[in-house]
């Protein structure tokens, strides 16, 4: 009698189960999308916050943040540096080697300000841009002259960053991001349109305008892969140059185009805002290699073609490493 109560008792629970399974249940949730990686490219912890980084060779980067952020093992472990800057934070930075580097940042109070370090940021100095908003990009040709970009203004440094000479109102739309060939010969890119300069940046001429369809998503990268041969991401595509900047031609690409990287006229790599695009033909076709569906990249960088590293704000950071 004891088996055959257990039994009864068995059964009954097993109705309970059954009877509480029905449309009164709350709805599971939806499984959550993990990335896709594809062979090379690993998943590293990063640093939270951060949204911009420079690898000065295979081992050793920074990374911003709250302080910056430093690593000598190619992304694997960071280190806190002194310099601490409140939001928004570092925009941009350059480095010409291990020890030399300028980052241009707004702090909290409103001040513009470029922050350099000659100890690899074991300390740094700054200058304020008084009455400015919204440096964009910083580059230097070698350890004294420099550029910067932001807003309608340009500046230039040949004295490692201590003083700038500054032209303003050149631009329509806020001025990004920069790339120069030599100390007279660049180009300067805006949310609106591409320039040119051939003067060293006192005047620029405007060789490309953006239309409405690609500017939703602001273009943050351009490269060159010599004096001919660049690109510029935009929404829904690429721009593509082959005389020096002096005209572009569109390559539509599906997506937010964020930061671009080609190593040759053929091979190279697009950003997007949820994942990593690959192209073997110069762009005519692409192929998806990593997929973040919960995280937003911003920063593509390859030192070569075996290196590779990608940023997101929520702070993984994703770094190919060729096997």
């Amino acid at each position: 009698m004891r088996s055959l109560r257990y039994v009864v008792l068995m059964l009954l629970i097993l109705s309970y189960c059954f009877a509480g399974c029905g449309k009164d249940d709350p709805i599971a949730n939806p499984p959550v999308k993990e990335d896709t990686l594809t062979k090379g490219w690993s998943k590293l912890t990063g640093v939270p916050g951060s949204m911009e980084m420079f690898f000065v060779d295979n081992q050793s980067g920074f990374i911003t943040g709250r302080p910056l952020h430093k690593t000598t093992d190619g992304g694997i472990t960071w280190t806190a540096l002194s310099l601490t800057v409140e939001s928004p934070g570092i925009v941009n930075m350059y480095f010409t080697d291990a020890t030399h580097g300028w980052m241009v940042g707004r702090s909290s109070q409103g001040q513009e300000n470029l922050f350099r370090t000659t100890n690899g940021g074991a300390s740094f100095t700054y200058i304020t841009f008084a009455n400015m908003y919204g440096l964009g990009d910083v580059q230097f040709l070698d350890r004294r002259r420099g550029f910067i970009v932001g807003r309608n203004d340009f500046h230039t440094s040949v004295d490692s960053g201590k003083t700038w000479t500054s032209v303003r109102g050149l631009f329509q739309g806020n001025a990004l991001t920069l790339f120069f060939f030599d100390a007279m010969n660049g180009i300067v890119v805006s949310d609106r349109h591409i320039y040119r300069t051939s003067d060293g940046g006192s005047s620029f001429e405007m060789v490309q305008n953006l239309p409405a369809a690609n500017i939703a998503s602001t273009p943050f990268g351009i490269q060159f892969i010599d004096r001919n041969i660049g690109w510029v991401p935009c929404l829904n595509g690429v721009y593509k140059t082959t005389n020096g900047g002096q005209t572009w031609t569109f390559i539509s690409v599906p997506g937010d185009g964020k930061d671009v990287h080609f190593f040759d006229q053929q091979e190279g790599y697009l950003l997007q805002t949820k994942a990593i695009l690959k192209t073997t033909d110069g762009g005519n076709s692409f192929s998806k290699v990593l997929s973040t569906p919960n995280h937003t990249l911003y920063e593509l960088q390859f030192n070569d073609k075996k290196h590779g590293w990608a940023v997101t704000a929520a702070g993984p950071l994703y770094r190919y490493l060729e096997q």
